[in-house]
């Protein structure tokens, strides 16, 4: 049954033809559950809007910001910005893609180091994941950057608990639709890998 299981999780290891690396298939599967997960992330997140909560969002900019922010002024990058007419970095378009840029990296992330390396069900190492990621989001980045544990100085209860659940969203539909994704038959007769990227 445990056999099963395993193999109904992590697919067969068939190879995937001349001129295709394991590596690029699951970099390019990992890309493709980052992006459908990130972006019903980034609609549960503006849901809260309209609902209404204040939710607390952009730890990870924000500290990056205060981190990195004097130093960047110094150099030629926001000149250069400004003349490629890029989003300035405190517009909504600059924000959702940095949001789905390290959606996009933890998708890269969990297929190259978490899900190769899990006996779990994907929705257990999804879950996992997304436990650990708010843990330091909740109680070493949002204090760090003056927000308060969970980011309670920013937003609500409900706030927090809104956010929780859509992040955990992200994390745990990311791994399942990876799983899955990996399973779909490339050709006749074949399934895409499961060894990760190692």
């Amino acid at each position: 049954m445990n056999a099963n299981r395993e193999t109904s999780r992590r697919g067969s290891q068939v190879p995937t033809g001349r001129g295709t690396s394991a590596v690029g298939v699951s970099v390019r599967t990992a890309l493709l559950a980052g992006l459908i997960a990130i972006l019903i992330n980034t609609a549960l997140l503006h849901m809260a809007d309209f609902i209404p909560l204040k939710v607390q969002g952009a730890g990870l900019f924000k500290g990056l910001k205060l981190v990195f922010g004097g130093f960047v002024v110094q150099t030629p990058l926001p000149a250069l910005w400004t003349q490629l007419h890029l989003p300035a970095p405190e517009s909504a378009e600059f924000k959702f893609w940095f949001h789905a840029v390290v959606g996009l990296v933890m998708a890269v992330v969990y297929a190259a180091l978490l899900e190769p390396r899990s006996p779990d069900p994907a929705w257990v190492t999804g879950l996992l994941y997304a436990l650990l990621a708010w843990l330091l989001n909740a109680f070493v980045l949002l204090p760090a950057i003056g927000e308060g544990v969970a980011g309670v100085r920013q937003s609500t209860p409900a706030g927090i608990a809104y956010y929780a659940m859509a992040h955990t969203v992200f994390f745990v539909l990311m791994a399942v639709l990876y799983a899955r994704l990996r399973l779909r038959p490339r050709s006749a007769g074949q399934l895409t890998p499961s060894a990760g990227l190692s």
